[in-house]
């Protein structure tokens, strides 16, 4: 017995650094160091790594940095905690930048979620539970469309974090006669209260599921009760402060419509059931024999696959973006689905399973799922180096700003080919403005001229929060809202009255870098303009007088 507890121990732990291998490794070209934020592909991947960075340079999440709100030094802290806490603890203890240690944590919890539902199969069956573990390889799959890696490499971490802690809270309800496992679900409610509240929605939903089994089965003790009422209790003693706070900010802001209906998407990650390819059939032979199998003593496993099969499907009753991403979570809920089929399947020909017969099939899975051989019509995880839209030039040139800028410097921004992703511009650490592209440059270009006043907008999150202030407890007000639309975008601004302008001196679209060149040009014809700082990519100007004069009114070329 020993020996094969030892030999199912190797294999999980072998496993889960396979996975990491097989989502990382690649991707971040085999460093866990870099020179800059590497692999980041979009905006929400920045918005998380500045706040991060933010925590740990102001000490604390009571307000957000001004360079991230605005410029409001007062605008709460409202986005979800835990993530940025772990990121800021990880990286004071390792020593590794906050941009790496953020993604290198997301594909750890994506370890420890898989592992921890293979341990509520587990409690079902050893063997199917060790079968189920290589599809969570298709966590790194691609679409068609915009698959389940794009929900990491987009930067939707929040919802990846909060999808371990749902499976955790799973976890509870099968270990509900552990000595105060009150704790546990107490612990667990916290968690995705402060870190992604679309999945406590979906526990309330499962919670009354439950309910109505055990009172089917006649399963309904006094226990049960007094142990999710004491977990109640302790989750609302430990999310009060933030639950507060999330209901004068995202929940004020963002509201859930269960009229509507939404069929397909092509601008959230997702997974279609027909991505699955063969494993689809699998996966629909065990949704057919679980219907058999739920009558036995553990059946917590395919009722929780099952009911996160139907949540995938949730955007026809108002879940919308919520449904299509939790379907990018598929590869570890329906895992349990596809490993009953091929358990069954090959138990028509071998009678006395044993555990290392179970061990081998999840090696050959774990190695067609991970794309090692590849076979027709079977999806794997795809495998490919990219620095995503950051590089070593814009890095080099927003630190300096960072560093050699005073705090309350005004920065503006022209083109530059990653400024649409404009979270990255906070990484100046100071409060970004940027030069709207389609509105003013572009017509600038088309008619040969230059401006002084440009429409420039004021960037920041305020994530539909309006840049929320806390007046009392329960009472807020919202600068957005007081300040209206035109103070924040489509405004025009004066050049002259910034310290600092940044731009792109090179583009994948060279009119626009050779714009921006006219325009420094025009700049340092000005004795109050130099140039602090530049590389073969970026240049930095410093404007000595903001406020004074420093170009003409208007100009041709």
């Amino acid at each position: 017995m020993k020996a094969k507890l030892n030999l199912e121990g190797i294999f999980l732990v072998v496993f889960f650094f396979f996975l990491l291998w097989a989502g990382l490794a690649a991707l971040w070209d085999h460093r866990i160091n870099h020179d800059f934020p590497y692999a980041y592909m979009a905006s929400d991947g920045f918005q998380h790594q500045v706040r991060a960075d933010s925590i740990k340079q102001m000490g604390n999440y009571r307000y957000e940095a001004p360079y991230i709100a605005g410029g409001f030094k007062d605008a709460i802290g409202f986005y979800p905690p835990l993530m940025y806490h772990l990121d800021v603890i990880m990286s004071n203890l390792s020593g590794i930048e906050i941009y790496d240690i953020s993604y290198f944590l997301v594909f750890v919890f994506l370890g420890f979620g898989s592992l921890t539902f293979y341990f509520i199969i587990r409690k079902f069956n050893k063997n199917i539970a060790l079968i189920s573990l290589p599809l969570s390889l298709l966590l790194f799959s691609k679409g068609p469309g915009i698959g389940p890696y794009a929900l990491i490499t987009w930067g939707s971490w929040p919802l990846i974090f909060g999808h371990f802690f749902l499976i955790c809270f799973f976890w509870y309800f099968q270990n509900m006669n552990i000595k105060h496992s009150w704790i546990f679900l107490g612990i667990f409610l916290s968690a995705l209260a402060l870190q992604h509240q679309s999945e406590l929605f979906f526990v309330f939903v499962f919670i009354g599921i439950i309910l109505i089994f055990w009172l089917i089965r006649k399963d309904l003790s006094f226990d049960k009760i007094r142990s999710m009422a004491f977990g109640g209790i302790l989750f609302i003693i430990l999310s009060i402060y933030y639950l507060i706070i999330f209901r004068f900010t995202l929940m004020e802001s963002q509201k859930v419509n269960f009229f509507e209906v939404v069929k397909t998407t092509t601008t959230d990650q997702t997974l279609y059931f027909s991505n699955f390819g063969i494993i689809g059939f699998l996966i629909i032979g065990g949704i057919i024999l679980s219907l058999f199998l739920i009558k036995k003593k553990h059946p917590m496993p395919m009722m929780v696959s099952f009911f996160m099969f139907l949540v995938g499907y949730g955007n026809y009753i108002g879940f919308n973006r919520h449904a299509f991403k939790t379907r990018c979570l598929w590869p570890i809920y329906l895992s349990v689905f596809m490993a009953i089929s091929l358990f069954y399947l090959i138990k028509l020909i071998v009678k006395r399973w044993k555990i290392y017969y179970s061990i081998s099939v999840a090696i050959i899975l774990a190695v067609i799922l991970s794309g090692i051989i590849k076979i027709p019509y079977i999806p794997h995880s795809q495998r490919f180096t990219s620095p995503g839209i950051m590089d070593r030039h814009h890095w080099d040139a927003l630190v300096w700003v960072r560093h050699n800028t005073p705090q309350d410097t005004k920065i503006l921004f022209l083109y530059g080919d990653p400024y649409n992703q404009n979270a990255l511009l906070r990484n100046t650490f100071r409060v970004p403005y940027m030069v709207k592209t389609k509105a003013e440059i572009l017509p600038n270009i088309e008619n040969r001229t230059i401006k002084r006043n440009m429409l420039i907008n004021l960037l920041g999150d305020h994530h539909g929060v309006y840049y929320a202030y806390r007046k009392s407890l329960f009472d807020y007000g919202y600068h957005a809202k007081e300040m209206g639309d035109d103070y924040f975008y489509n405004k025009k601004r004066d050049i002259c009255s910034f310290d600092y302008i940044i731009f792109d001196k090179a583009s994948m679209q060279p009119v626009l870098a050779q714009y921006n060149l006219l325009i420094a040009n025009k700049l340092l014809n000005n004795s109050n303009i130099k140039i602090a700082y530049e590389n073969q990519i970026v240049a930095v100007l410093n404007n000595e007088n903001p406020g004074g004069d420093c170009i003409e009114n208007q100009t041709s070329f």
